[in-house]
């Protein structure tokens, strides 16, 4: 299978700098997101450790990644779905870590899309309200959960989205629940998605 692949970032409207980053490593088929948490601290050295920290663990199991390839070798999903979020883990420590030896950079943590995609299976990490879609048959559907402070309101009953302008709830909108770094481990969703094949139209 061919993979077509894109990437581009926006500052946005209220930021003067970028502190997000993102990684593209065609030889692992690897891709990954990591939002910088704009206005928090250093929130572009966490982003930039994240998906850096996220590559170097990633290839240091490749050897059982290619063992995943067809035929398969015995690997199963749940295998490299296990070393995807122990690699998370290892930025996350490594976020953490750093925190903790520069005091000015603590509490730097950054939601993260981080994405592994090979020809049959996507498989994916994630952390935080950076979210991962799918288009299929001309649908457009929200693969991942936003770990955020809203969406843990509205799950609860708590506050609806159409009514969450006007409620008490309004300035938290950007709150994140869970985020690589703010500890020395987070709890990570891991999503793996079928692929189906190109139809000619």
């Amino acid at each position: 299978m061919e993979l077509s692949f894109w990437a581009a970032t926006d500052v946005g409207r209220k930021r003067e700098h970028n502190e997000d980053n993102f990684l593209i490593d065609k030889k692992l088929s690897l891709f990954a997101v990591a939002d910088g948490m704009g206005g928090h601290a250093s929130g572009e050295i966490a982003s930039q450790i994240a998906v850096t920290d996220f590559r170097n663990a990633v290839e240091a199991r490749k050897d059982l990644l290619d063992a995943y390839a067809p035929p398969r070798g015995g690997v199963t999903t749940q295998d490299i779905l296990a070393a995807l979020e122990n690699a998370a883990q290892q930025a996350g420590v490594a976020i953490f870590e750093r925190g903790q030896k520069e005091p000015e950079k603590r509490g730097m943590a950054p939601p993260c899309r981080l994405s592994c995609c090979w020809a049959s299976a996507p498989l994916s990490p994630h952390v935080g309200d950076s979210r991962v879609y799918m288009v299929r048959q001309n649908q457009t559907v929200q693969l991942t959960e936003d770990h955020s402070l809203v969406n843990e309101l509205i799950r609860h009953g708590k506050v609806t989205r159409e009514s969450l302008a006007t409620s008490p709830y309004a300035s938290y909108k950007n709150a994140v629940t869970r985020a690589l770094g703010v500890y020395e481990t987070t709890q990570i969703d891991t999503i793996d998605l079928e692929v189906l094949p190109a139809t000619s139209s």
